[in-house]
């Protein structure tokens, strides 16, 4: 689960496109997962094993992010959820 209540400090050019390529990939996976309903590739209980890419490629976006915000990945859900 991804909950964003930060307010991003200004992207640089690089960072635009690190996130620009990372949303093409996602929505790049749910394509290859057609005709999977966004219920079914999101279902936890599916998504390691029926659809991996959609599991990749949001992967691939959170650690973009988390290095864009720290400089790094976070080490867990409990240090990401209390960075302030």
């Amino acid at each position: 689960m991804n909950t964003n209540k930060h307010v991003a400090s200004t992207f640089t050019e690089q960072n635009k496109a690190d996130l620009t390529r990372c949303a093409e990939d996602i929505l790049l996976a749910r394509e290859h997962d057609f005709p999977a309903t966004i219920a079914e590739m999101y279902d936890p209980d599916r998504m390691n094993s029926e659809f991996p890419l959609v599991r990749k490629a949001h992967e691939r976006n959170d650690e973009t992010l988390e290095r864009i915000y720290i400089g790094q990945r976070f080490k867990n859900d409990t240090v990401r959820i209390a960075f302030p």
